[in-house]
């Protein structure tokens, strides 16, 4: 458009100087025209691609949880563990508590995980992973979990049970000497910081592995999709002890 109005015309009109040439846009018109049309063309695409990437990002996620539930059918699953729990009854009260925490915790990882949650409600699902696994552990007086909530508020599930299941695998076996767990959920304003600790066998090759494989990976990939540029994620080995610290601004 620059050079047509600039040069072009000008050529035109020296080399026919007996035609008359006219031009149906000025200068001023033509970008005007340019740039309304690159704007809205630019818009459309701004759109477009905005709602393709929250549809495929909702998408993904809704794969992920789908693959999990498929791999086990709720109903039968509940109805068995409803079996073993009346067969239990005034027979065993460990084993009948063992099979409600079971109970308790499969049904929120099934049905409660696929929308945003409570704080609470996960407090309660580690309540009751750590009940659950108190069954097989001799040192129940090695675990510890406190928090201090100053209000409840909504978060994605299932960001803090996988590192507490990795510190029970790690952190209550029976060739460390004085093994340990300790877990401080906590929630200021709009700031939730969740910090584990627990000790470990730093010769142990295959706990290495874990502390820095999928489980651990799994989790930094599930914050960078549902809290991007919001949350801090250190994990730490000083000596015999391994701890994370995540934080989440709920911003």
């Amino acid at each position: 458009m620059f050079l047509n109005t600039q040069y072009l015309e000008n050529s035109i009109d020296f080399l026919f100087p007996d035609y008359y040439f006219i031009s149906n846009y000025s200068l001023q018109q033509n970008f005007l025209i340019f740039f309304s049309i690159s704007f809205f063309a630019l818009s459309i695409k701004l759109v477009q691609d905005w709602v393709l990437h929250n549809h495929y990002e909702k998408e993904h996620i809704e794969q992920r949880l789908q693959a999990l539930k498929s791999q086990i059918n709720p109903h039968f699953l509940f109805n068995s563990l409803n079996v073993i729990y009346s067969l239990s009854i005034g027979k065993n009260q460990q084993v009948s508590d063992a099979v409600l925490q079971l109970s308790d915790i499969l049904r929120y990882v099934i049905y409660d995980t696929d929308r945003l949650t409570l704080i609470s409600k996960e407090i309660e699902l580690i309540k009751n992973y750590i009940a659950f696994e108190k069954n097989r552990h001799s040192k129940k007086e090695n675990i510890l979990f406190e928090t201090f909530l100053d209000e409840d508020s909504s978060i994605h599930p299932m960001l803090f049970l996988p590192l507490v299941e990795n510190s029970f695998k790690h952190g209550l076996m029976s060739s460390i000497e004085n093994p340990f767990i300790k877990i401080v959920l906590t929630k200021k304003k709009r700031l939730v910081h969740f910090y584990i600790e627990n000790k470990f066998d730093k010769n142990n090759t295959f706990t290495k592995k874990v502390y820095g494989g999928v489980g651990i990976a799994n989790v930094k990939k599930n914050l960078e999709i549902i809290y991007p540029d919001q949350y801090e994620f250190q994990k730490q080995i000083n000596k015999e002890i391994y701890s994370v610290s995540l934080k989440i601004n709920l911003n």
